[in-house]
């Protein structure tokens, strides 16, 4: 009967564990999905201003030939 209880202490502990480092796994992969989302944003903006520049460097270009 002893050994019964210390099999399913184990196997409680066992998973408890489990789902110790199943939760923790779930947390380290939103904060991943966070922080990729986080860099796409800023590389997104990052984007947009580099072209929003170059469309007003190619405005100016004709402007300052004709000059």
């Amino acid at each position: 009967m002893e050994n019964n209880k210390h099999l399913a202490d184990g196997f409680i502990k066992g998973l408890r564990s489990f789902a110790t480092t199943l939760e923790e796994v779930q947390l380290e992969t939103a904060l991943g999905k966070a922080e990729a989302k986080n860099k796409w944003n800023e590389f997104s903006k990052d984007l947009k201003n580099s072209f929003t520049n170059l469309k007003w460097i190619i405005r100016m270009v004709p402007v300052s030939l004709e000059v």
